[in-house]
């Protein structure tokens, strides 16, 4: 009896094999864990300078240079910035560096 693959034997008639995709390493997972927030604090101290200025997302969105839909997942945190971005966004916002990562 041959094996096969979901996908089918290979042209030459060899079967392929299942690739073993190791999980996460212990560092990698705290790696993106820390990531996701950094994320978070930034879109919080985007949004609370955000609503001290009185502006809309819209309106810091165009001060920055990026689509509005793009700052509103920044302000979620689903995203982070670049640092370009995120030096324009402290100047749009009058925000520290500091205070933007959240470490002020």
């Amino acid at each position: 009896m041959v094996k096969t693959h979901p996908r089918g034997p290979l042209a030459s008639g060899r079967v392929r094999k299942k690739r073993h995709v190791a999980p996460a390493s212990a560092a990698a997972l705290s790696r993106r864990q820390l990531e996701r927030k950094l994320a978070v604090s930034v879109g919080a101290a985007a949004r609370a300078a955000r609503l001290r200025a009185g502006l809309t997302q819209a309106d810091v969105a165009d001060r920055v240079g990026i689509a509005s839909e793009v700052y509103g997942r920044l302000e979620r945190g689903k995203m982070m910035p670049s640092v370009p971005t995120l030096f324009r966004l402290c100047l749009a916002l009058q925000l520290s560096a500091d205070a933007s990562l959240g470490l002020a």
